[in-house]
């Protein structure tokens, strides 16, 4: 049975599977968008805002690449969330943390691993990726929570 079908008591075979697997991505998601707030309300109470892209650059990068996921699992028919709005969703938000951040932030030297200075590293530019961390944060927490209870209750949406 689908988790469509809001009749069915117990889910077999590969419905189970898939149960699983959303729930288990949704809990991922959950926790590292929760640890990514938790990080940048820390730094800005600290006032570290200009440690930004050091404190979080990979947490984020990490939570935000499996985002792709996503489209996979519209691909996929895992979810019900058309590829059309899915795509462009998660490629602008790649783009904003792989490209935009990379270059605000400066360019990595890849023999030292450490940053060289950009000429618009600067502290406004440090808000603008902590007003971004936190919109994605409190938007994603809530989405993440309310897809994974809906996997363990489909009478949810």
């Amino acid at each position: 049975s689908e988790l469509r079908d809001r009749g069915a008591p117990l889910l077999r075979g590969g419905a189970m599977l898939r149960l699983a697997y959303l729930s288990l991505y949704n809990l991922y998601c959950l926790f590292g968008w929760a640890y990514i707030l938790f990080l940048t309300v820390n730094m800005v109470v600290e006032k570290r805002v200009t440690d930004f892209w050091k404190d979080l650059e990979m947490p984020l990068k990490y939570v935000q690449t499996a985002a792709f996921m996503e489209i996979i699992h519209a691909v996929l028919g895992l979810v019900r969330s058309p590829v059309s709005r899915t795509l462009p969703q998660v490629a602008s938000r790649l783009f904003i943390v792989w490209i935009f951040m990379d270059h605000l932030h400066g360019a990595k030297d890849p023999a030292t691993a450490s940053r060289k200075p950009s000429m618009f590293a600067s502290e406004k530019h440090c808000w603008f990726g902590v007003m971004c961390t936190v919109a994605w944060s409190c938007v994603e927490i809530i989405r993440s929570s309310f897809y994974g209870l809906n996997t363990i209750d489909a009478k949810l949406v």
